[in-house]
Order: structure tokens, then C-alpha cells, then sequence
């Protein structure tokens, strides 16, 4: 993708995030980026098919259970395919490196208490090597609660995590009126956020790190992470935080190396994705 290409898929991330609606005809609309709409639709389709875009879904933060087993050797192949035919399965993740399996899971006590897709910056402020968190004072991250819906509310949220599909269907699927589709469907957006990652040179040329840590700094280190030029996933589970970062090179691990170095994080640990298995909440 050419810069001013990028810098044009870059606003239409942001127009979801703030605005909570994907319409491509309305984003063209409010932006011009180019004379013909369909020049539009063409450049957000192509990032899409590119992975500089996934596919934008809403979220909200459900009760969830996690799993996190030590590494065991070899990645815990067996029991990631048994456990993806457990409905309570939200979404899983084998690894190699500290830890073999990732698990989160309906039921059990909550210990997901925030997640958050970056939004990131172009052109950037920061990179992995130059993350600094020294000018920040110390911040935990909030609780995110659970949105207090009735069943209909989760039905039509389960059926649209994919924001662009259409009231009319959903209610088909439901066997109700698209208004009461479409009532409920505000009242959802105003508990979810937007996650749209967003990869500038396309997904699959980035190496993902899932390092987990424990740090006071907690709201500095989401703050570097938004200056980046890419997304970052972030989760905190219980007292820890669990990052998913897309490095260039592996050797732009070394700076949080240095911060547990330095005493700005502790127990941080390193592994790597092999499979992944997701319902996406």
C-alpha cells in the first residue's frame, strides 16, 4: 500500500472506533478520500483482502474464565482440538515459549477484566525500541463491567458481532421485527467498542509475541502501545497483563527486556503463537 493509501485506511479506522458504524458509503461520504465512492469501497476492500485490515467486529466485555497452562514441551495439540468443541470456548491460542495454552472461557469466575484493540498511529510517535515509560506516573488499567443485558440483548449481540450485517437478517434469524432488532442494537453499541486491527505492511509480514507481565505502569504501557504504527491486542487477567504484540524483527523484544531490567515491569513472559481457535465474543 502507498502512504496516502495507508493514511486513508488509517481514517477509516478511525471513523469506526469513534463513530461505532463500518458503512463504507457513509465513511466516503464524510471523508472524500476520492472523487467516486466505489474508489473508496475498492482501497478499504483491498486492505481487507491484504490483512492491513481485519474485518471490524463489535465488543463488549462478557464474564470470561482464562486458562494459562506453562509450557509443557511440546505445544498441548490434543487438548486444543477437544477443547474447541466445548461451547464454553470463546477463544484459544496454542503456544511454545513460557506458556503451551491459552483459554478463555464462559463460566467460572471472571479474571478477564479488560481487552482493547489499539488504534494506532500513523505516522507513528513511537516504536517498540523506543517505548519509554519513565515519564509516566504509576496508573492501573480499569475494571470493564459486564453489560447488565436481558437474553434478548446477548441473542442479537451473538448474531452481530459483525457490524455490518444488516438488522433485517438477524431478525430473520431470531424470528423477531427488525425495529426491535434495531432498538436493541443501539443499546449494544453504546456498552461495545469497535475492534479493528489495523497492520500498515499486512499481517503476515509481522511476528507476534504474546508476553504476559505485571507492572504499577499498567496505563503507560497502553498509551505507548497506541503511538505504534500497528495494532497490539491487550488484556489484563487478574493482577497481569497479557499483551500480543507484532514486531518486526525479534530482536524489539529486548526493550521490554530492559524495563524488567530496570524495574518497570516484573515476571515478564515470552511465547509465541502456533494456532489459534476463535468465536470471537
Amino acid at each position: 500500500m502507498k502512504p496516502h493509501q495507508i493514511s486513508i485506511i488509517m481514517d477509516y479506522v478511525n471513523y469506526c472506533v469513534k463513530t461505532k458504524d463500518v458503512k463504507l458509503t457513509r465513511f466516503h461520504n464524510k471523508y472524500h478520500p476520492y472523487d467516486r465512492k466505489q474508489s473508496t469501497i475498492d482501497l478499504i476492500n483491498r486492505a481487507f483482502e491484504s490483512q492491513v485490515l481485519f474485518k471490524p467486529r463489535i465488543y463488549c466485555l462478557p464474564e470470561l474464565d482464562v486458562k494459562l497452562l506453562k509450557y509443557q514441551n511440546v505445544p498441548l495439540y490434543n487438548l486444543f482440538e477437544q477443547k474447541k468443541n466445548d461451547p464454553r470456548v470463546m477463544y484459544m491460542m496454542a503456544l511454545t515459549g513460557a506458556f503451551s495454552l491459552l483459554i478463555f472461557l464462559r463460566g467460572g469466575k471472571k479474571r478477564l477484566t479488560y481487552m482493547e484493540c489499539t488504534t494506532p498511529s500513523i505516522p507513528p510517535y513511537r516504536t517498540f525500541e523506543t517505548i519509554n515509560l519513565l515519564e509516566y506516573s504509576p496508573g492501573k488499567l480499569p475494571v470493564l463491567e459486564t453489560p447488565e443485558w436481558d437474553p434478548l440483548h446477548w441473542k442479537v449481540y451473538n448474531e452481530r458481532r459483525d457490524p455490518s450485517v444488516s438488522s433485517v437478517k438477524i431478525a430473520e434469524k431470531l424470528g423477531v421485527s427488525y425495529r426491535i432488532v434495531l432498538r436493541r442494537y443501539k443499546k449494544i453499541l453504546k456498552n461495545c467498542k469497535i475492534w479493528l486491527p489495523f497492520f500498515p505492511n499486512g499481517y503476515p509480514n509481522y511476528s507476534p509475541y504474546v508476553i504476559t507481565l505485571k507492572t504499577e505502569f499498567e496505563n503507560a504501557i497502553v498509551s505507548e502501545l497506541r503511538k505504534l504504527d500497528r495494532s497490539s491486542y491487550i488484556y489484563k487477567i487478574d493482577n497481569s497483563l497479557m499483551l500480543t504484540l507484532f514486531f518486526d524483527q525479534h530482536l524489539q523484544i529486548d526493550n521490554f527486556l530492559k524495563l524488567e531490567k530496570n524495574g518497570m515491569m516484573h515476571e515478564v513472559r515470552v511465547s509465541f503463537p502456533v494456532w489459534h481457535f476463535d468465536q470471537f465474543w
